[in-house]
């Protein structure tokens, strides 16, 4: 082995080893960084739009571009949020005002008659029960529970604040330099730029098309909530309907977070057809809206077979969690291009 093909090999070898360990030090921060890129695509032309407003001022242009997303997006998102914790308190203050109302009529008189009709072996295990103590510890634990989730729900909430920042700040770059970072990873990339190009154009039309795709079906999903809250004279169906529509698009959660609540609520009332109706509405139509739509959505715009887009929506969310729905659909979209070009040039 020649002195020049021993530092051709320790470089590759340096080059592997930091490119692994750059990766792996972004792999936590993979979420903001795709969201800012798709965000990026999609809005792009209005950057540049904004860019020949300002004169070139491409900086300039990205942050007047991040301030228009704010204010169209996350302003009345935010306004519907508050409006959500709102309408929540109030939801819970009447369902603790009906618990009350149910312990303070409920005979503990009659159930003492009917606990004389048991057998003597019943009335001896239910007199060595204490009653008082038993609900007090269920008070502690449902106390406990909803304390440790608030908890929970408060470090989620931190740290979505934190990456929506980095993804706001990637968003900024991606604007002002990612077309250039386009053109240098074209440029020394081994591959022919054909086939760079048919990478880069599959990720964007995949990504776009899955996007579009779950806003679609979060509208769908939306309707059916604010219809079937119509039918059982719920109040405010169409807020309802809204808020579960950008519900089905976030992270994590779902529609199933205003159903629901609101089903218990109808329970507590003592409205049991329209609970257990919207109990089965929720759970077979509702929540089953995405595995119809979304292979049928997603494969129209990326030509992809339907079974191959459902599995791969799956897989990559049981992988990525909530980005798999994205990053899912991207790889099979990826991996398929790889098989074209192989037929197109090997075979």
């Amino acid at each position: 082995m020649t002195k020049t093909h021993i530092q051709t090999f320790s470089f590759f070898m340096i080059f592997s080893i930091v490119s692994l360990a750059f990766v792996w030090i972004l792999r936590f921060f993979a979420e903001p960084l795709l969201y800012a890129a798709l965000i990026a695509v999609f809005s792009y032309p209005l950057y540049t739009k904004l860019v020949s407003l300002v004169k070139g001022k491409r900086g300039l242009a990205a942050l007047c571009s991040i301030i228009v997303l704010f204010v169209f997006i996350l302003v009345p998102l935010s306004v519907i949020a508050i409006l959500l914790i709102r309408d929540s308190l109030v939801l819970y203050g009447a369902a603790q005002a009906q618990v009350g109302q149910w312990f303070s009529a409920f005979d503990f008189a009659t159930l003492k008659r009917m606990e004389e009709i048991l057998p003597q072996s019943v009335q001896q295990q239910l007199s060595a029960i204490d009653w008082k103590s038993s609900v007090i510890d269920a008070v502690r634990g449902a106390t406990s529970f909803v304390f440790s989730q608030l908890q929970i729900v408060t470090k989620n909430v931190i740290a979505m604040v934190g990456m929506t920042f980095i993804m706001l700040y990637a968003l900024f770059h991606f604007y002002k330099d990612g077309e250039r970072w386009v053109k240098k990873i074209i440029h020394y990339s081994p591959l022919d730029d054909s086939d760079e190009r048919a990478f880069f154009n599959k990720f964007i039309m995949t990504g776009k098309a899955t996007l579009l795709g779950t806003i679609a079906i979060g509208a769908v999903q939306g309707a059916l909530g604010a219809i079937v809250f119509w039918m059982l004279g719920i109040t405010a169906p169409i807020f309802w309907g809204l808020v579960m529509m950008i519900l089905s698009i976030l992270p994590v959660v779902g529609a199933a977070f205003v159903w629901a609540p609101v089903a218990l609520f109808l329970a507590i009332q003592g409205q049991w057809f329209g609970a257990i109706f919207l109990v089965l509405f929720g759970i077979f139509i509702i929540s089953t809206v995405d595995n119809f739509l979304r292979p049928i959505l997603v494969g129209k715009q990326t030509k992809m077979n339907p079974l191959v887009v459902l599995l791969s929506t799956l897989g990559g969310i049981a992988v990525f969690g909530f980005t798999g729905i994205i990053v899912g659909p991207v790889i099979a979209a990826l991996f398929l291009t790889v098989i074209e070009i192989y037929g197109k040039k090997y075979l």
